[in-house]
């Protein structure tokens, strides 16, 4: 039996440390960006947040900096979340997001 991807981007891998939001909550959480692609990426955290919460993901690194959005989609309690980017995300910060997508692509370290 074959597994079916259904990702419509290329995934990277990372490890970023991360700010994460829910929305209407004062509160950030700390996490772990351990993988990233254009439509969303996987938050490592020991609580995360439940599926279908709306949040915003602060990221800090040369190559990207900014408030990233989207909807988790799964939640795994002791291992992290899958998140959703919204679309709606301004054409800069889209275009940040891809030249650090660019980065990882060809090996640039975020670290």
């Amino acid at each position: 039996m074959s597994i079916v991807e259904r990702r419509r981007h290329a995934r990277y891998r990372c490890e970023v440390s991360v700010e994460v939001q829910a929305a209407g909550e004062l509160i950030a959480c700390k996490g772990v960006l351990a993988d990233i692609c254009r439509g969303g990426c996987y938050v490592s955290m020991v609580a995360p947040f439940p599926s279908g919460t709306s949040v915003s993901i602060s990221v800090g690194l040369p190559q990207f900096s900014g408030i990233l959005r989207g909807q988790t989609v799964t939640s795994v309690p002791g291992s992290g979340m899958g998140i959703e980017f919204t679309s709606g995300e301004d054409a800069e910060m889209a275009e940040r997001l891809q030249a650090l997508l660019f980065s990882l692509e060809n090996g640039v370290a975020a670290s």
